[in-house]
């Protein structure tokens, strides 16, 4: 083995201890890529996390000479304009450090790059106001596909949500009495054992369960 792949072999194997929990290694194409899943540093208990991304570095065989193809992916909670800024950094970055090992400075350079983007971003599609200025002094509501919305407008808009959804079950048991199980799983309208109804988010329609987030929205 020559010195050079040596300082590979001894890289690789200093990212997978360091990095064990979050790191992936695999062979496409005949190329080694490693990843990383990639979230924010928080600045303290109870903060939430706003973005996250998957953050691939794809080796050419004359790295580390020739810097690696930065490919970002799964990215949650990040537009055009704030992934591309996150792409010029640690393109910048990898040609500063061409010619060294440079894999898992790469990756702390974007979440770096992350804690600091590590905001909402936009407007509440329920107010149509934006993000960065908050409805009251609380944070904006996270849903785990992360959407967010301000704390009041999204409130309100849960126990409609939850009053209709409430509506439609009490009608179904009238008029189906017995016989309603089936059609009450059909429009997913069984409450959990707090009494509340799975909804859809806002934008994407995913499900969530009131218990999936910390904030005490459930009494209506």
């Amino acid at each position: 083995m020559s010195a050079a792949q040596e300082l590979f072999q001894a890289e690789i194997e200093a990212l997978q201890a360091q990095y064990s929990d979050t790191i992936e290694l695999r062979t496409q194409e005949g190329s080694l890529e490693v990843s990383f899943e990639v979230r924010p540093e928080l600045s303290s208990e109870g903060s939430q996390n706003f973005v996250q991304l998957r953050l691939t570095l794809k080796l050419p065989s004359g790295y580390p000479d020739e810097p690696p193809s930065v490919i970002v992916t799964h990215s949650k909670g990040l537009a055009k304009q704030r992934l591309d800024t996150l792409q010029a950094r640690l393109k910048e970055e990898s040609v500063q450090l061409q010619g060294d090992p440079m894999l898992g400075q790469l990756y702390e350079a974007a979440k770096a790059t992350l804690t600091e983007l590590n905001a909402p971003e936009g407007t509440c599609v329920l107010c149509l106001e934006s993000l960065d200025a908050p409805a009251d002094t609380r944070e904006p509501v996270l849903l785990p596909c992360y959407h967010c919305y301000h704390w009041p407008c999204f409130k309100s808009w849960w126990r409609w949500e939850q009053r209709d959804r409430r509506a439609r079950h009490s009608q179904l048991l009238t008029d189906l009495g017995a016989n309603a199980a089936a059609e009450l799983a059909k429009q997913s309208l069984i409450p959990n054992a707090d009494g509340a109804f799975t909804v859809g988010c806002p934008i994407c329609r995913e499900g969530f369960d009131a218990a999936a987030w910390p904030l005490n929205v459930r009494a209506v």
